[in-house]
């Protein structure tokens, strides 16, 4: 009887762990695909999946739904009022998932990014939205300082943050510098985590590097950006730029 009883415990554990194991792969599956879709700018397809997260529920489906959001935001490029929509529906999601999820790094980092991008939207509510970015941005840099997607972030808003409000691109390129050096390393305990920022972090070294004149330099990091991701539409348009 003992023996049965600890193989009917054993079944029943398995059972239970189905189920969640079946979301996990759902979940690895739909971060995967919209990583492929943010890589080659398209926004048909991470309109796709914020169609499939919908309904879905989990505290990465949430990061998932937000991300898709800024992502979307990012292609909406010159229509100002989708991009604002969008940025201010990433910000509602963390909203709600740094709340329950105040240990999680990866959504503080991101509800910072939202509200910075957010703030060229709103002319007398600029510095409040940044202010909100750098709380989000102290909380996930105390959580996770290590984390290179945590880095990236916090390096691209010392990139386009005015020098005014703390901009410094020095800095960023220390954290950048930092960022590629972890990031081949990373790996997050939990597999639906994201993955993505390898290469991203070498296009923006790259218009770094640009911008201050390293022409050579600049083309080294987008032929790096490419060799991570060879996919990747925007590094391919940096190469192909003859200015």
């Amino acid at each position: 009887m003992i023996r049965r009883s600890r193989w009917l415990s054993i079944l029943l554990l398995v059972g239970m762990q189905a189920p969640a194991l079946e979301q996990t792969t759902q979940v690895m599956a739909i971060r995967d695909g919209i990583d492929q879709a943010v890589l080659t700018g398209d926004g048909e397809a991470l309109a796709g999946y914020a169609e499939q997260l919908k309904g879905a529920e989990g505290d990465w489906v949430d990061y998932y739904r937000a991300y898709v959001d800024y992502r979307s935001s990012q292609i909406a490029g010159t229509k100002k009022k989708q991009a604002k929509a969008l940025l201010n529906s990433c910000i509602e999601t963390l909203n709600g998932l740094v709340k329950r999820r105040p240990d999680l790094a990866e959504a503080h980092a991101l509800h910072a990014t939202c509200y910075g991008n957010s703030a060229q939207f709103y002319m007398l509510r600029a510095a409040a939205r940044g202010s909100s970015s750098n709380k989000a941005l102290k909380q996930a840099l105390k959580l996770s300082s290590g984390n290179p997607r945590v880095l990236l972030q916090d390096a691209q808003s010392l990139v386009f943050r005015p020098a005014i409000f703390g901009g410094d691109k020095e800095k960023a390129m220390k954290r950048l510098k930092l960022a590629v050096e972890v990031f081949p390393n990373w790996q997050s305990p939990d597999p639906e985590a994201p993955v993505w920022g390898e290469a991203e972090a070498w296009l923006t070294i790259g218009w770094l590097h640009r911008e201050a004149g390293a022409v050579d330099r600049a083309r080294e990091a987008f032929n790096k950006a490419l060799s991570i991701a060879p996919d990747y539409q925007a590094a391919k348009d940096e190469l192909n730029d003859p200015g």
